[in-house]
């Protein structure tokens, strides 16, 4: 039943006139298009190009500059006299220099992410793990220069004057995944609030625009509600992995804004949060809600959280007079890559009739299964379950409150990779890959809901007793629109009187009649 509650809420919350920019839409990309500047990525990577989307060459709208050679870790990965804290010149910018001058090129917008301590820049100055808190000083003065730096006579943090939020950083996230321990980060909640404080004042020092993203909340399989009193964490360490109970998004982004910082004169979180940032990754590989257990429990809980907070969560399609939720890093993760929750996929368990999803290439029994160039027919491909989670995850997030969605990643593997250019069988990347890179079914199916969404105005989801899921909106056109699946079962399913025409999540279209079959994968029924 939670599932119609919370959609049924959405569903009541009346059109706002923003339609959803492309901007919304944003992306990681690991590897530079001219190559060589991050040393963990010595080959190119082609800049996305979708041929579904509204405008091929330019398919992302925003950038997050975060796995890609850009952080504090990478740029001052070593102390020496030309790259200490306090001198810009000599550390390795080549990747962060590279990536403000694509996002330029193409008036993409960008988030930069403070994470990964240098060895030499924590209290013990040698020996720093890349979870140590770092000290203020080397903290700040890197801040500063990440600002200041100068891409091409310009500085790459944006500047008061500035009107446009392309072409420099206006996007400040506070610090990637603390809940997630030794891999992440080792201080406690007052500490990242004090990083926050350090950030805030620091990038709002010359553009008083700046916005300051809480930190992206990484993920777990339990969900205690919006409850601000999980318990155990308040001002502990964390570096180790969270207890059940402590360690979900909804805890931590509750105590993140109620909580002092560690040092004198800080206030709570929610002072330095301009937006609100999170993980969405599925906690679990059952079918039936693999992608509405991880967008709409979590979504629903942290607004709730925020609203606790006396922050006013924003509306679909809304953007001023509230504060606006991002999800800044998702795909579907480990499920299916030999994770912790993809036993499900392994063992075929999830006791629903069309099948578990086969979003691991490895857990495929059958690669003929995905012979069918339409989405949907053959429960267990792998290519058509990865392009209908995208699909779905995009759909929900946008249409219940989530301003915006970055997907990891577009050339990484083998986590929601999209352009195979070297071959992965975990990444379902063939041999071709090598000589000839290509497209995955995935990324084919990010330009065709980006062509959905973009510009449109959401409206909110149901659901019918049936597990019909129906998302209502008004497209860029001002021409109604509804989106419709079911992840339980295939339905007959009759469409409103004004729909004509029926799309797939490929972009492939066709007349509609008065009955139709719908299933798990998303149809989006236009008027013309």
């Amino acid at each position: 039943m939670w599932i119609v509650v919370i959609m049924m809420h959405f569903a009541a919350t009346p059109t706002v006139a923003q339609g959803l920019a492309r901007e919304a839409f944003g992306m990681h990309i690991r590897c530079t298009p001219s190559g060589g500047q991050n040393p963990d990525c010595p080959t190119p990577t082609s800049w996305p190009s979708i041929a579904t989307a509204p405008n091929r060459s330019q398919p992302i709208g925003t950038l997050r500059l975060h796995d890609d050679g850009a952080k504090f870790g990478n740029i001052q990965a070593h102390r020496k006299p030309d790259c200490n804290e306090s001198v810009t010149s000599g550390c390795a910018w080549g990747a962060f220099d590279e990536w403000v001058r694509q996002a330029r090129k193409r008036r993409v917008e960008m988030l930069y992410v403070f994470s990964r301590t240098p060895e030499w820049a924590c209290s013990k100055h040698s020996g720093c793990a890349a979870s140590d808190l770092p000290e203020d000083g080397p903290f700040l003065n890197f801040a500063r220069a990440v600002r200041d730096r100068l891409v091409d006579g310009r500085p790459a943090g944006c500047r008061s004057a500035e009107k446009s939020d392309s072409g420099c950083i206006r996007y400040w996230e506070v610090w990637n995944e603390p809940n997630n321990g030794k891999s992440a980060f080792c201080g406690s909640i007052g500490d990242v609030v004090h990083l926050a404080r350090l950030i805030s004042e620091t990038v709002k020092a010359t553009d008083s625009r700046a916005q300051v993203v809480s930190p992206g909340v990484g993920y777990t399989a339990n969900y205690n509600g919006s409850s601000c009193s999980a318990g155990g964490i308040r001002g502990v360490g964390v570096c180790s992995k969270w207890g059940q109970g402590n360690g979900n998004p909804e805890a931590y982004v509750c105590e993140y804004l109620r909580q002092s910082g560690s040092h004198s004169g800080d206030h709570a979180g929610r002072d330095y949060t301009d937006i609100v940032g999170w993980h969405a990754y599925p906690s679990h590989s059952m079918r039936r809600t693999i992608v509405e257990d991880n967008i709409l429990k979590r979504v629903a809980n942290i607004q709730s959280a925020m609203r606790d907070n006396g922050l006013k969560p924003c509306a679909p399609g809304q953007n001023s007079g509230c504060t606006q939720l991002w999800i800044t890093e998702t795909s579907w993760g480990s499920v299916g890559a030999g994770g912790h929750n993809d036993s499900e996929l392994v063992s075929a368990s999830c006791g629903l009739p069309q099948g578990c999803p086969r979003i691991g290439p490895l857990n495929d029994v059958d690669p003929l299964s995905c012979s069918s160039s339409k989405p949907g027919t053959q429960p267990g491909c792998w290519l058509h379950d990865q392009a209908t989670y995208l699909v779905k995850l995009h759909i929900l997030a946008l249409s219940s409150g989530v301003s915006r969605v970055f997907w990891y990643w577009w050339d990484g593997q083998p986590w929601g990779t999209l352009f195979c250019k070297t071959p992965n069988a975990a990444a379902g990347c063939s041999e071709q890959a090598r000589t000839q890179p290509y497209l995955q079914n995935a990324a084919r199916s990010y330009g065709a809901v980006e062509r959905w969404l973009e510009g449109s105005k959401p409206m909110g989801c149901s659901q019918s007793g049936d597990g019909t899921i129906a998302c209502d909106l008004t497209d860029a056109s001002g021409s109604p629109a509804q989106i419709v699946w079911n992840s339980i079962a295939p339905r007959p399913f009759s469409p409103a009187r004004p729909f004509v025409f029926a799309m797939d999540i490929y972009g492939n279209s066709e007349p509609v009649s008065r009955s139709m079959n719908i299933g798990y994968s998303p149809v989006l029924l236009k008027v013309k």
